[in-house]
This record gives C-alpha cells, structure tokens and sequence, in this order.
C-alpha cells in the first residue's frame, strides 16, 4: 500500500497544536483490555478494559510542578457482529478525573453506541474505522454533554510476532454544558508505535500518542503521551 497515502489519511496536521498558548504535558498511558463472545462461534460480543493515565500536573505560581495520576476510565460493552467487518456496540463508561484532566476532581458516567468496520488486506494490513457517538454526565451537574468520535487505525504485520500500528481520532462535542465542553473541536490523539503479538489471543501496543485538548479561551493542553495497551482476545473461534 502506498505508505504516503496512509499517513495522509490517518495523521492530518493539526492546525491547533502549534504550540503557541498550549501548556506542554508529558505522561504516560496504561491500559487492559479483554473482549471476546458469548460461546462458540456466537456473533453476541462483549469488551471490557481499565487504563489508568497519569502526567505532569500544571506549573505553580512558583515553577514548581509534579506528577499525578489525571485519570481512570472503564469501560464495558455488549454487541453484534454482523460480519467479520462490521459491528454494533453499546457501552458504559465510568471515568475518575482530576488536574490536568478536569478542572477539578470528577467523576463521569457515560453511554456510548459503536459502530466498527474492519477491512483486512492480508499481508498489506487491516484498517479500522470506529465511530462512537457519547453521551456524558458528572456528579455534580444535571446537564449532558454529547460528543462524537472517530478513529481510523491502521495496523501492518512485519511478521507473526511484529508489527506497526498508527491511528488518528477526533473528538467533537455536539453541545454546550456549563461543566465545562464546548460546542465544536474537542480534542485530537495521534498514536504510533510498535505492536508485539504474544501468542494468538494477546498483544501489546506501545508508543507515543500526542493528545492535544482544545480549552476554549483557555490556554490548551497538548499532551506528550507514552502508552502500553495490553489486549486479551477470549474469542471462542
């Protein structure tokens, strides 16, 4: 496949993060996920992960600056797999929150409805597009905010046990809550890196993702993000 033609689909430039009047955050992602079926050859499909993602807090009056734990998502979900390249998804998501993450500590309940394709080239790779359209609520406001995402993923096999990932997914909420989205532009994370295959049912993801978080009039996050994603397939074939 052509390799410029890949880059230019999954990782357009993001005219937002220039890094002017964008607070630079380093941290580090980490995720399990499990997913599999409901018996033996069952199109009925379930997912389940837990991440915990910390960074740099933001610099003091002073300079000073630390480092903390900014969030921890879960997430669960039942489905239908139509083919091996479509599939529904409907999910709950549970998210724990502080600084840099939210502007004060949280904690976020979401539903979530998934739409998945997969095309699978062989030995040229397999693309993935994921669309998901959220619905979100914290603790503190009865306000919802909605937000649709997208990524596209592209995952190519150097052989059995090694391999390239890199995606791009954009983040745009629909409406305007006074808990803090804003209509229009979320956010943006660009990930790549390495994929290492274990055995049949478990690989590793690791690499860098840059996350860039638009804060409306305030001055912006763009997070330098080092991420390891392990993923179990329970899959009964």
């Amino acid at each position: 496949m052509n390799w410029l033609l890949i880059l230019f689909l999954l990782l357009p430039i993001n005219v937002f993060a220039n890094g002017e009047g964008s607070e630079q955050l380093f941290g580090q992602w980490s995720q399990f996920a499990a997913y599999g079926n409901f018996g033996n050859k069952s199109p009925w499909i379930w997912w389940t992960d837990v991440a915990v993602r910390s960074s740099q807090t933001h610099k003091a009056k002073d300079g000073s600056q630390g480092y903390d734990v900014g969030a921890i998502p879960t997430h669960s979900a039942v489905g239908y797999q139509f083919d091996p390249s479509n599939s529904l998804m409907l999910g709950y998501v549970y998210q724990y929150s502080q600084p840099p993450y939210a502007k004060k500590s949280t904690n976020e309940n979401r539903i979530y409805q998934q739409y998945q394709n997969v095309l699978d080239f062989k030995e040229s790779g397999k693309l993935t597009n994921r669309t998901r359209y959220e619905q979100r609520w914290v603790t503190y406001s009865d306000q919802m905010a909605q937000r649709l995402r997208h990524q596209v993923k592209y995952q190519y096999p150097f052989n059995k046990q090694w391999g390239f990932v890199i995606s791009d997914e954009i983040f745009l909420n629909i409406n305007s809550v006074s808990w803090g989205p804003k209509a229009g532009f979320d956010q943006n994370r660009i990930f790549v890196g390495p994929v290492y295959n274990i055995d049949d049912r478990q690989r590793v993801e690791f690499g860098y993702m840059n996350n860039y978080v638009n804060k409306d009039l305030k001055s912006d996050l763009d997070n330098h993000v080092m991420v390891i994603n392990y993923y179990y397939n329970f899959t009964d074939f």
